[in-house]
């Protein structure tokens, strides 16, 4: 069953063409890969495929009662009030990490909140001997509690806690307020909270952003086990491979699908290209003789000439012309300049302290770096890598 399509889809700001007749349609399952250099349109189709952007031309269909969701890439975390909605700052609400995973569920937090009043309100009843109050409350409890186990509030919460937790969430950031996590750490917190709500279609745009390894490589496996659609924007082809089963490549702002992962991907690319030449040479090889032909046959200027002239024009006129693979786009060029030789001693860290407020990153951290060393900075999510960096250029001062 086909669960979301694009047909035709066209968008252009001004009068520059971002996308041109993109097609695609995926089934049930099925998890796509999106493709393309920077700049092709890759974030823009997630955009047109959920509604936030309205295509020029052409149209998107979602299978009826799909439910989908997008993670932006570097998505800026909204914290969500009671219903669900974002909160906008128009009244204080509880932004602690868990009770936000927990507002992605509105109706099962609603529900869970109206059983307890039905269930004080029973308490109530009893002690009062109102059957007739006791009857109606005992009906109202029973149905909506039958319909909060049916959508799954017996174990929203625990799903909730577990994902958290293989994000790089332990119990120690479940108390916090998000106000006080990193860009980064919320927009995998927002990661957390789609993946939590499992949608039927899930956009995803380049989820592996801030993640580290070991949580990465989590993201991969609950990827390709996840049995409902995906698409996912990544530059990391060992992600693409072990997640995706399909390819849709974004070029000259014209797609095209290809039913591989991306390592096949590249090779099929490549033998599409080769065959698409050859039969456009042979094609320009074969008018060549026909338009030799037609002017030999003018040049003569009599009348069969000219029939058997006409008729070769028509024959032209006819063939399904075979179009020449579009150049591929350029590479990226720059040049690093030199600033002149530096002495074999370029950096030396001594003792270096870093925290803020009470959470402390790292104590006493001692390094040198040499001439013509490349060092590489690994460690989980929120250990200090990119605080590091930014008291190496001053940015910061440490403690």
């Amino acid at each position: 069953m086909i669960s979301i399509s694009a047909s035709a889809l066209a968008y252009r700001i001004g009068t520059r063409d971002i996308l041109t007749d993109v097609t695609f349609a995926l089934e049930d399952g099925d998890k796509l890969g999106i493709v393309g250099v920077n700049g092709s349109g890759k974030s823009t189709l997630l955009r047109l495929l959920v509604g936030e952007y309205t295509p020029d031309e052409g149209s998107v269909t979602i299978a009826k009662s799909k439910t989908i969701g997008l993670l932006h890439q570097d998505d800026a975390f909204h914290v969500l009030d009671e219903n669900g909605a974002s909160a906008n700052g128009k009244e204080p609400v509880d932004d602690t990490v868990l009770t936000q995973m927990y507002a992605i569920f509105p109706e099962l937090c609603r529900a869970e909140k109206r059983l307890a009043q039905l269930q004080n309100e029973l308490d109530e009843a009893t002690a009062a001997g109102d059957d007739t109050l006791l009857a109606r409350l005992t009906t109202e409890f029973t149905n909506l509690n039958n319909r909060f186990i049916a959508d799954g509030g017996l174990y929203y919460k625990s799903r909730c806690q577990s994902i958290l937790v293989k994000l790089g969430f332990d119990e120690s950031y479940h108390r916090r307020s998000v106000s006080t996590l990193s860009g980064g750490q919320r927009t995998r917190l927002a990661l957390a909270r789609l993946l939590s709500r499992e949608p039927d279609i899930l956009l995803l745009d380049e989820p592996t952003n801030h993640l580290d390894t070991g949580t990465m490589l989590w993201l991969e496996e609950h990827l390709a086990a996840y049995k409902k659609t995906v698409l996912v924007i990544s530059h990391d082809r060992l992600f693409l491979d072990r997640v995706t089963n399909k390819t849709l490549e974004l070029e000259h702002t014209k797609s095209r699908l290809y039913k591989c992962p991306y390592s096949r991907f590249v090779e099929e690319k490549q033998k599409w290209r080769a065959e698409q030449e050859k039969k456009y040479q042979l094609q320009q090889k074969e008018i060549a003789r026909l338009e030799a032909y037609i002017a030999q046959q003018r040049a003569w200027n009599r009348e069969r000439n000219i029939i058997a002239a006409e008729s070769r024009e028509k024959a032209i006129a006819r063939m399904e012309k075979v179009e020449r693979p579009e150049n591929l786009p350029q590479n990226i060029r720059f040049a690093l300049t030199s600033s002149g030789e530096s002495g074999n001693d370029v950096l030396e860290v001594k003792n270096l302290t870093m925290a803020f407020g009470t959470n402390v990153l790292f104590r006493d951290l001692s390094f040198l770096v040499k001439k013509h060393d490349r060092l590489f900075i690994s460690g989980p999510n929120g250990c200090g890598k990119s605080t590091l960096i930014k008291l190496l250029l001053g940015q910061l001062e440490p403690i």
